[in-house]
């Protein structure tokens, strides 16, 4: 069985309680027998435990294609990802995202923390924050689990 998961924070980074929460619900889930867990997350460190389950960066999945060398790839993102797993989600990239501020790897960077006042953050213009959150939720689910496509996200 396939499960795809939301998250703001995975252990050894908890910032507040859904870490936590994450990381039972998931460890138990991979004790079942033919589970295939992916999590996403906006940004991973690096250094969470991936033996149970396969963590996705949002800051690392190209939305925007760009002509990027492998060994870039490898240099910037092999801490977080194997390299051809950013390739593989460049080539399924079916959305125009070129609107959206990216950097050079064609990725929307996020924070991976509380910001110090939330209401600013919220509200802030060039967020566009809902429309890019369920975007990704999309583009996510039909990259990973082709089936949960059209699922309530």
């Amino acid at each position: 069985m396939k499960a795809l998961m939301f998250g703001w924070e995975f252990p050894p980074h908890i910032l507040g309680g859904l870490g936590t929460a994450s990381y039972g619900l998931i460890k138990g889930m991979s004790k079942q027998p033919d589970m295939d867990i992916t999590f996403v997350m906006p940004k991973p460190y690096g250094d969470e435990d991936r033996s149970f389950l396969n963590i996705i960066g949002a800051c690392h999945t190209p939305v925007v294609w760009k002509d990027i060398s492998y060994e870039t790839v490898a240099e910037r993102l092999s801490k977080y990802m194997p390299p051809q797993q950013y390739f593989d989600l460049r080539a399924h990239i079916y959305g125009d995202f070129s609107s959206k501020h990216v950097n050079d790897l064609g990725c929307i960077e996020f924070s991976g923390r509380y910001p110090d006042n939330l209401l600013e953050e919220k509200f802030r213009p060039d967020l566009d924050r809902d429309k890019r959150n369920v975007d990704h939720r999309v583009q996510f689910s039909g990259r990973f689990h082709p089936e949960s496509r059209h699922a309530k996200l």
